[in-house]
């Protein structure tokens, strides 16, 4: 066992996603939630959802954006249902999560007070859970023990953070690079649309090729993610099975796995 400080994030380098915490034992804490049969249980509610996104992206017409109107809201949305955010909440917390990833131009005060509003609306949220708990991930987390221990409060922020801003990041990034390549073989996205059982096994594949970590650095939200890009593929190719590009596709000037920034797609 470690005795070292590990990190509890998805693999991105910003860093709000890579703050220290004590790794064997949040890992311990966080594993009595993220578990195989609680994900799996998840999974016709991440399907409604990507399903939900797709049909906003469809009613507003092609051409279109695949990652900004995708794979970039898909995740946010998600994380937000997991967590509990009300409705009403969700499109501030996506103006948040664009702050926390730095996905525009900002200062260092504004990053700065971004992340700060960010982790007071969780704290806020985290206190409404202590007091009225929900059927959600948030309380989850609240509840989950290991003998006497429990997550702080500083470490289920950064949790939640890590759900919001770091499946935000990752799911996405993977969406949209997994998306590209599939275009470019059209006779493999022929063949899911022929048998969209097979999507679960090409999402393997294409994550061999991005693996999610191994060891301590194994990201707790792996499995998650991995229910969300199935889904998210599954959506596609029976919502949109005449998907095609639709334009140049621009690529991330800093990116941690290359990927696009924006995919102009249509179908």
């Amino acid at each position: 066992m470690t005795t070292t400080t590990d990190t509890l994030s998805h693999p991105c380098d910003t860093p709000p996603c890579r703050e220290p915490l004590d790794g064997s034992r949040l890992r311990t804490l966080v594993a009595k939630v993220f578990t195989a049969r609680r994900i799996e249980a998840l999974r016709p509610r991440v399907r409604a959802l990507a399903g939900a996104v797709l049909d906003e992206m469809i009613a507003g017409g092609a051409p279109a954006d695949l990652v900004e109107n995708f794979a970039l809201p898909f995740p946010v949305v998600v994380g937000c249902e997991l967590l509990g955010v009300p409705e009403g909440d969700r499109p501030l917390l996506r103006v948040w999560s664009d702050v926390v990833l730095s996905t525009s131009a900002l200062t260092a005060e504004e990053f700065q007070a971004g992340i700060g509003e960010l982790r007071a609306y969780l704290a806020t949220l985290i206190t409404q859970r202590r007091t009225a708990p929900a059927d959600d991930l948030l309380t989850a987390l609240i509840e989950a023990r290991d003998g006497h221990d429990r997550l702080s409060e500083p470490e289920l922020a950064s949790v939640a953070l890590a759900v919001l801003a770091g499946g935000h990041e990752t799911t996405a990034t993977r969406i949209a690079g997994f998306v590209h390549a599939l275009l470019a073989r059209p006779d493999r996205f022929a063949e899911l649309r022929a048998d969209p059982a097979r999507v679960p096994a090409v999402v393997e594949e294409l994550l061999r090729r991005f693996a999610f970590g191994q060891g301590v650095g194994y990201c707790a939200g792996a499995e998650l993610a991995r229910v969300e890009l199935q889904e998210a593929f599954g959506a596609l190719v029976t919502k949109m099975p005449r998907l095609r590009p639709a334009g140049e596709v621009v690529w991330k000037t800093r990116p941690l796995v290359r990927s696009p920034e924006t995919l102009p797609v249509a179908w």
